[in-house]
């Protein structure tokens, strides 16, 4: 058995950083910045990661959308799947809802790519 936390559906699950291949998590000017080297060579930086735990914990990756969710559950070939909406403090299961998609999501702010001749 296991679990899978999902926030409100939103139409599809809100991917952070789309394309992480080769990456660090760096300290610049007293913040945490990511820096990517996706599979073209293209170099990304994000700022203002999310971290589960607190800073430098675990990096949140993405934020699961329901359907979306479910249906590739469903397609993995799982069977009788139950969505428990309700917390359940006997066993410390209680998730608030949030009301955007994902009010603190990280800022992608800067993307080079090698450009043929140079």
């Amino acid at each position: 058995m296991g679990n899978l936390d999902a926030q409100r559906d939103w139409g599809h699950t809100i991917e952070h950083y789309p394309g992480l291949h080769d990456f660090e998590i760096l300290d610049f000017r007293s913040a945490k910045i990511i820096v990517n080297r996706d599979e073209a060579g293209c170099l990304q930086v994000y700022d203002n990661p999310v971290f589960h735990g607190g800073e430098g914990t675990t990096l949140e990756m993405r934020v699961f959308c329901e359907t979306d969710a479910l249906s590739r559950i469903a397609r993995s070939g799982f069977e009788n799947i139950h969505v428990c909406d309700q917390p359940q403090l006997s066993i410390g299961y209680y998730w608030p809802e949030i009301t955007s998609p994902y009010p603190h999501a990280p800022s992608h702010i800067h993307n080079q790519c090698p450009s043929a001749g140079h």
